[in-house]
């Protein structure tokens, strides 16, 4: 018989989870099949299965996780009091939406905001993540560590603050008790953001980033819509597999405090990019090599923004994050004391194979770079901020569509292979897209 794990309408949780009761020889965790890695306490939430630790904890419900129960209940628990967990009288809030950026329409060249969603920025639990659970009771109690990245406007100077806590979930307490479930344990003393000192880094291949500061021994994990791949297997070719954005390994994102709309190249590092209209008024972060905003031969310069559209590959070279995450590092870069941010672009990140985003990658369908044997033509751009390089590898060259973007093909199926390739793992050669 399983029992059913839900949380009160009102409360607006989306899913109801089931957990198995535990059988001799099973284990002993929330659903079958799950390693039962409470009987090997972890020192710290690396040990944990991919895709659980330092993910937040709304994202492990909502993609239906191992821990969705578990996060189920400590969810709940934070909403129906955030002041036990973070402070602020209950003026701090948890969004199941987690934040967002504007909403609008687009009106010719415009964009107009309708709804700024500026609350969910602030007085709020921006991420919470699960760093450690250990099993006190087989199937009933648990002990989590979780580490809470907030906003509180009433702190003064510095309103953004970590905290680390343990808490003890008990499975058996009523669901209309989430007070009673979730018991605090211990705080450990806040970190304030201007005590905290980031690396941005990116895994183009895994479609992922990862935010670390290992002074402090934080981590936060976020899916990437990625940019487009790379094919390099014709015949003159260098029989690389890559992607659009290119390798960035010792770039820096730069602080800003340009909200503003200006046509010039503020724009390409901004809090909030309204231009052109389809940036939506969200952060656009440029990548800074040797000094300059990184170039990329399929768009002009290369940034970190919003606009999420799947962890896919499908972009002309930016890397897009969803509302939530590119406002965790808005946070991060602009409201703390670095100036410059450390970023590390790579195909493939070694050494972070136990960080994963909880969303699954869309695997059904990549796009790639479209290439020609034939003479292409330099095509100018009107628009003051696109240009157009002809990119060239061996006899090929890339084409280009009427608005002066690389042209790119819908493949679908054949991913696997394709990464396989791409991470020297062998499959089959993958084939170029040639016109």
């Amino acid at each position: 018989m399983f029992r059913w794990i839900c949380i009160p309408a009102v409360l607006l949780i989306l899913s109801c989870v089931s957990t198995p009761p535990n059988k001799a020889g099973s284990s002993a965790g929330l659903y079958p099949g799950v390693t039962d890695f409470s009987r090997r306490p972890a020192t710290t939430g690396m040990a944990l299965p991919p895709g659980i630790a330092y993910v937040d904890l709304r994202d492990l419900v909502d993609f239906h996780t191992r821990y969705a129960g578990l996060a189920q209940i400590l969810v709940a628990s934070i909403i129906d009091n955030t002041d036990r967990f973070v402070g602020g009288g209950g003026r701090i809030k948890l969004y199941i939406d987690g934040t967002r950026g504007p909403a609008g329409v687009i009106a010719g060249t415009e964009f107009k905001p309708e709804q700024t969603f500026e609350e969910t920025r602030r007085d709020a639990i921006l991420n919470v993540a699960i760093e450690n659970i250990t099993e006190v009771k087989a199937d009933q109690i648990f002990d989590v560590n979780l580490i809470f990245f907030a906003h509180d406007g009433a702190r003064k100077p510095g309103a953004h603050f970590f905290r680390r806590m343990k808490v003890r979930a008990d499975f058996d307490i009523p669901r209309t008790q989430p007070g009673e479930r979730v018991k605090v344990v211990s705080v450990k003393p806040d970190l304030p953001l201007a005590s905290a000192k980031f690396v941005m880094r990116t895994d183009l291949l895994g479609r992922k980033m990862i935010l670390e500061d290992q002074a402090n021994q934080i981590w936060m994990v976020f899916p990437v819509h990625a940019a487009s791949l790379d094919i390099h297997t014709a015949e003159s070719m260098d029989g690389r597999v890559t992607t659009m954005t290119g390798e960035w390994p010792n770039a820096v994102l730069k602080s800003t405090r340009l909200t503003g709309e200006n046509h010039d190249e503020s724009f390409l590092n901004t809090r909030q990019r309204n231009w052109p209209p389809y940036f939506q008024g969200r952060p656009y972060f440029a990548l800074y090599n040797d000094g300059k905003i990184a170039k990329l031969p399929s768009a002009d310069y290369l940034g970190v923004y919003g606009i999420f559209r799947g962890r896919a590959f499908s972009t002309l070279g930016g890397i897009r994050l969803r509302d939530q995450d590119i406002y965790v590092l808005d946070a991060l870069l602009n409201e703390g004391s670095q100036r410059e941010m450390p970023a590390q672009v790579l195909n493939t990140l070694k050494g972070f194979e136990s960080l994963e985003p909880a969303l699954p990658t869309d695997d059904e369908a990549f796009e790639a770079v479209v290439y020609t044997s034939t003479p292409v033509t330099q095509v100018v751009c009107r628009s003051p901020f696109q240009s157009t390089y002809v990119a060239q590898n061996g006899r090929m060259r890339t084409v280009f569509e009427d608005d002066c973007s690389t042209r790119r093909q819908t493949i679908r199926g054949g991913l696997a292979e394709v990464l396989a390739y791409a991470k020297g793992a062998g499959g089959e050669r993958p084939k170029t897209p040639v016109q």
